[in-house]
């Protein structure tokens, strides 16, 4: 799909190479990180974009990182502590653009890491939207009570 006004293709900057994203809305506007669920199934990889046009139309600003587009930071791959410093290294990213801290989704594996994140990083997380995360440590949820969490 051509990219549009609101939908740019771009290469994020991390410590373990850069990573295909897209950027929905404008910069400036209140920023949302969206990881993926495990698999390499392009729907999967690709499953926030519809809700990323809707929050960008609502004044959002929406980066989905396809972390399957670098090989060292392949869900499944990836081990959870470099996972979680890709998502700061995006937000850190997105300074420049006057954010600080984000909200984070995740569904299924991205879920998992989005809680991973926000346990080790509370102060840059606004919010957590989890859709089935996966947990390998249920504990963390413990260090994110405080965090205003919507969970389907």
């Amino acid at each position: 799909m051509p990219a549009t006004a609101c939908e740019v293709p771009l290469e994020l900057a991390t410590h373990l190479g850069g990573v295909d994203a897209l950027e929905f809305g404008p910069r400036g506007a209140p920023l949302v990180v969206a990881l993926q669920g495990k698999s390499a199934n392009p729907d999967v990889i690709a499953e926030w974009v519809p809700a990323a046009r809707l929050l960008a139309g609502a004044g959002w600003r929406v980066v989905v990182p396809n972390l399957h587009s670098n090989e060292l930071t392949k869900p499944g791959a990836v081990a959870s502590k470099d996972a979680t410093q890709v998502v700061r290294d995006i937000i850190r990213s997105e300074h420049n653009c006057g954010a600080s801290c984000a909200v984070v989704m995740g569904k299924s594996w991205g879920g998992g890491e989005a809680v991973a994140f926000a346990a080790a990083h509370r102060a840059m997380v606004v919010a957590l939207v989890l859709v089935a995360p996966s947990l390998s440590d249920v504990s963390l949820l413990q260090q994110v009570r405080e965090i205003p969490i919507c969970l389907f």
